[in-house]
């Protein structure tokens, strides 16, 4: 099966060269590989675009993994265990966020599915034109009699729930500091925590908000954890 593994990045991030290399180290010590894309300065929402642009572009593939940049496998079996739950072509696979109380889903920083999802996802926004065209984009949308904002990849979700694809979301299972965010679940979904550092139950880790400085350190530490 062509899978595809990648992650993008923005070249002013602090550290770049050392959350580069300390996220492909990893990978490598399982036997994994990455593609690191960094964003294009033409961009006007870098994260959503060039996922976007990535899959739009993107030639003879079945499946694609999608990590943040400071995000990573804790398992030779990370890729292989997401593929398996994607192989049906009707099914996202992600880390669980969720946004301001709403329902959780599939968030970017692991995000997974085949190529069936994509020709889906490319025709319900042929069909509805009030999306965005960078599908992948935050933006708002009413619910309730409310105007919410969609976070990176949550209008991708929400419109997938629409048409029935399936959700399948990996919750964390411990972080290395107090965590930043709370679910606090209800009879569909359970109670979770993240942020400053998670590991997740798909095999992976997030360090979060890589783009400040100081949130680095536990993002070095666990890698060096890893690898040692």
């Amino acid at each position: 099966m062509d899978n595809r593994v990648v992650t993008f990045y923005a070249k002013e991030l602090p550290n770049v060269e050392k959350v580069l290399l300390n996220q492909k180290k990893v990978f490598n010590h399982f036997g994994l590989d990455i593609e690191q894309i960094e964003f294009t300065d033409t961009l006007r929402h870098p994260h959503s675009e060039a996922m976007t642009y990535y899959l739009t572009k993107l030639k003879h593939w079945e499946t694609v993994s999608i990590f943040d940049v400071d995000c990573v496998a804790t398992s030779t079996d990370t890729i292989s265990d997401a593929i398996e739950k994607i192989k049906d072509g009707n099914t996202i696979y992600g880390n669980a966020q969720a946004t301001n109380g709403q329902i959780p889903f599939a968030a970017p920083n692991f995000l997974n599915l085949s190529y069936d999802v994509w020709r889906k996802t490319v025709e319900i926004w042929e069909k509805n034109l009030d999306l965005k065209r960078d599908i992948f984009r935050y933006q708002e949308y009413s619910k309730d009699d409310q105007t919410l904002v969609a976070d990176v990849a949550e209008m991708f979700n929400i419109e997938h729930r629409k048409v029935g694809t399936n959700i399948k979301l990996s919750y964390p299972v411990k972080n290395e500091l107090d965590p930043v965010w709370e679910y606090p679940g209800n009879n569909d979904f359970p109670r979770f925590q993240w942020g400053n550092g998670t590991w997740f139950d798909s095999h992976t880790f997030h360090g979060t908000e890589i783009r400040y400085e100081h949130k680095q350190e536990v993002f070095f530490d666990v890698c060096k954890k890893i690898i040692s």
